[in-house]
């Protein structure tokens, strides 16, 4: 399992903060099916910070980092599916932190809704 420490949580975070990300990771979903395949390694390199936000205590930002990583599975097969095999999954079985089990259970849920 990845290592999400240097994505730390910041004592100042504000809800423009929050607002930022929720809006970068909705601009993922609609650009990254646009995007051509030499730009796949950028976004390969976001997909850490995706999994990191799938664990938010936020709805919205699980909910909003959830859909950008279907969409990462749906257009960066091998990219995608090993995120959620190797960081997603195991989160499912994280009994000490709920937020974590219910993003984890809401993004395969997302991915696999639209299938």
């Amino acid at each position: 399992m990845a290592n999400y420490s240097r994505f730390p949580r910041l004592a100042d975070e504000t809800e423009e903060d929050y607002q930022a990300l929720i809006d970068a990771l909705t601009t993922l979903q609609v650009v990254l099916p646009l995007l051509p395949a030499s730009l796949h390694s950028t976004i390969d390199a976001l997909v850490p910070g995706i999994v990191a936000a799938i664990q938010s205590s936020y709805a919205v930002i699980r909910n909003a980092a959830g859909k950008a990583l279907a969409v990462v599975c749906r257009h960066m097969a091998q990219q995608g599916m090993k995120a959620v095999l190797d960081d997603l999954l195991p989160l499912l079985g994280d009994t000490r932190n709920l937020h974590r089990r219910q993003g984890a259970m809401e993004a395969v849920w997302g991915e696999f809704d639209r299938a």
